[in-house]
């Protein structure tokens, strides 16, 4: 119901308070400005050893990636709103995730979508299955249409692999898609037809831009959302800070 007891008693008694996004930090200064020097940032990661590899190649078919858990708030019926516009060229859609709205999310694609987008609908997959997944198919675009976010794992684990991506501008999702660098940002009450308008911003990119795009969403994973530099980063700091401790 929206109520955590005690927090100040439980903020006043910790060393440290560690938020995955700026927008996190930028919370609890507002709500909690007595304790701002002990809020810090410590950005999750997703592991890829695979080194960046997105060729978009002359394949007929766009092909557009999603994932999440099938449920209100992640609203996947606008990505098939937007997909049931689009007539005059071929896509494929995939989305990895289950939930309650599974099933009414399959049959409203049956309803609405035409017969030039294909679509696969998963079930749930491990992030491990997921990023295998991605390895061996390629994908041009990911999409996430969620009314909230933190910051999605989900963004990081496609932009591991050079894949661009449309998101709504919610959470922390700014601090990781970069309108107009490695992907484009929607407005989080968003119109259909924006989404739509951004799916042919990508579809319709000549090969040199989309490359451009496609390698920055991987350097900036690489830079920023990689688990294996931030989570070591976050151990220094974690033994860094308990050593000034034990000396004062």
């Amino acid at each position: 119901k929206n109520y955590l007891p005690l927090r100040r008693h439980v903020f006043q008694n910790l060393d440290e308070i560690y938020c995955i996004s700026c927008d996190g930090i930028r919370y609890l200064e507002e709500k909690y400005p007595e304790f701002r020097e002990k809020f810090k940032l410590s950005r999750l990661g997703t592991i890829n050893t695979n080194d960046f590899n997105n060729k978009r190649g002359n394949r007929d078919t766009f092909k557009i990636v999603s994932c999440s858990s099938v449920i209100e708030i992640k609203r996947i019926d606008r990505i098939i709103d937007a997909l049931s516009e689009i007539r005059e060229v071929n896509l494929e859609w995939t989305h990895f995730g289950d939930g309650k709205l599974l099933c009414q999310i399959q049959n409203y694609a049956e309803e609405k979508l035409p017969a030039n987008i294909r679509y696969n609908f998963m079930g749930f997959f491990s992030n491990t299955e997921v990023m295998e997944f991605y390895k061996t198919n390629e994908y041009d675009l990911f999409i996430n249409t969620s009314e909230t976010e933190g910051i999605p794992v989900s963004i990081m684990e496609a932009m591991s692999f050079g894949i661009p991506v449309v998101a709504t501008d919610v959470g922390g999702t700014k601090e990781i898609v970069i309108d107009r660098y490695n992907g484009r940002l929607l407005k989080k009450n968003f119109q259909i037809r924006e989404l739509n308008d951004l799916i042919f911003f990508f579809l319709e990119m000549n090969k040199i831009t989309y490359q451009q795009y496609a390698r920055n969403a991987y350097s900036f994973w690489l830079k920023y959302f990689n688990a294996e530099r931030n989570y070591k980063k976050f151990i220094r700091d974690i033994s860094e800070n308990k050593c000034e401790s034990s000396k004062n």
